[in-house]
This record gives C-alpha cells, sequence and structure tokens, in this order.
C-alpha cells in the first residue's frame, strides 16, 4: 500500500475507527473529519487539512464504505430493559389506563444520531441500542 503524507495521523485515525465501529458506534464523515483535525492539531502537524478529498482517500485506501445503519441486529441492553420494566409501574402509577398507551418504536428526532454510517467494506452497519436516543 501506498504511504501518504501524514501516515502518522491516517493510523490514529484508522484505529479511532475501528474502535468506535467496534462498539457499533455510528460514524459518519465529518466526525471523522473532526477527529481528523483534532488528531492532527494535537500532533501539531500544521499543513493539514480534514478535507472531503482526504476523506474520500481515506475511504479508498482503507476499503470503507458508507452504508444505512440497522438498529435492531445491535445487542440489545438485556439489564437495562429489565431495570426499566421494575420501574414501570411506578411510572404509570396515577394514570388511568385509558390514558397509557404503548409508543413502541416511536423516536423523537431531536438530537437523533445519523442514520447512516461508514463502515469496512462487507461489514453489518449496526447501531449499539444504548447509543440510540430516546
Amino acid at each position: 500500500m501506498r504511504k501518504t503524507e501524514n501516515e502518522d495521523v491516517n493510523n490514529i485515525v484508522l484505529e479511532f475507527f475501528i474502535k468506535c465501529r467496534a462498539q457499533n458506534i455510528p460514524v459518519s464523515g465529518p466526525m471523522l473529519q473532526a477527529k481528523t483535525a483534532e488528531i492532527a492539531s494535537c500532533l501539531q502537524i500544521e499543513k493539514f487539512s480534514a478535507s472531503s478529498g482526504w476523506l474520500e482517500a481515506f475511504r479508498r485506501r482503507n476499503n470503507i464504505n458508507f452504508r444505512a445503519l440497522h438498529g435492531e441486529s445491535a445487542n440489545v441492553d438485556k439489564e437495562a430493559a429489565d431495570d426499566w420494566k421494575r420501574h414501570l409501574a411506578a411510572v404509570v402509577e396515577g394514570y388511568a389506563i385509558e390514558d397509557q398507551f404503548n409508543a413502541d418504536e416511536t423516536a423523537v428526532l431531536y438530537q437523533q444520531l445519523t442514520r447512516k454510517t461508514i463502515v469496512f467494506k462487507g461489514d453489518h452497519a449496526k447501531v449499539a441500542s444504548s447509543l440510540k436516543r430516546d
């Protein structure tokens, strides 16, 4: 593989990307560019720009694609779900049964995580359920 001028930055960014995807954290292009600029600044590299061109070349070099997320395939935090079930009765106490309803698969869009991410070619795009915003 051909070396680049800022190989240290690229290696650290790739390591960051791998760690995020191992935890099913969605990674967007702008997020990766911002992290890259931060890394370059920490390494005191002044003549570096995490441009769209850099991002495209980084993706091609590392065989990374852009995919839609599939949240249902990610692992569910069973402990958090069990904890919620234990507290649900206290939450609905005092409400009439006709005022209680199921809002399953309903989401508030404010500060919602991205619905797409970049992944290694061939990997499944899934998001950890604990990272979904309510």
